[in-house]
């Protein structure tokens, strides 16, 4: 497939997410597909999946937005910002109400027109820091 169409299927990817179409979009993944989160765990498709829905639980506003978008032979990378807010509990932390916005940087590998592998860089800390999950830095 061409660089082009990679960077649709990116564009379908993140649009089926933001609209709660979440099964149509994990449907752009290969079986094998695996992600590589800001923890430096290596997920599989089906582990993304449920990791996923915890957050989404916890963020139910959850949205991103492409910033840019650069495609080379079968890689397409994005810079993106995401936001949210915390209305549910996130990692045995109570829900704050309060509202989160940060960059991020993903790096999407393709083959056979499915994404095959995701890396991703996010700034945790002032996602934490704004919605009450880590104290503010003085």
């Amino acid at each position: 497939m061409s660089t082009e169409e990679n960077k649709a299927i990116v564009h379908k990817f993140i649009e089926h997410y933001n609209k709660g179409n979440r099964d149509t979009a994990h449907e752009f993944m290969s079986e094998d597909c695996e992600i590589l989160d800001w923890t430096g765990k290596l997920y599989k498709k089906q582990e993304f999946i449920q990791t996923m829905d915890e957050f989404i639980r916890a963020f139910p506003d959850f949205n991103l937005t492409i910033e840019d978008i650069i495609a080379e032979g079968d890689k397409v990378v994005i810079r993106l910002t995401e936001d949210g807010t915390m209305k549910g509990n996130f990692m045995g932390i109570k829900a704050t109400g309060k509202k989160f916005t940060y960059p991020a940087i993903e790096i999407y590998r393709f083959a056979n027109g499915k994404v095959t592998g995701i890396w991703t860089v996010r700034d945790i800390l002032t996602a934490g820091t704004q919605t009450g999950m880590f104290p503010s830095p003085e």
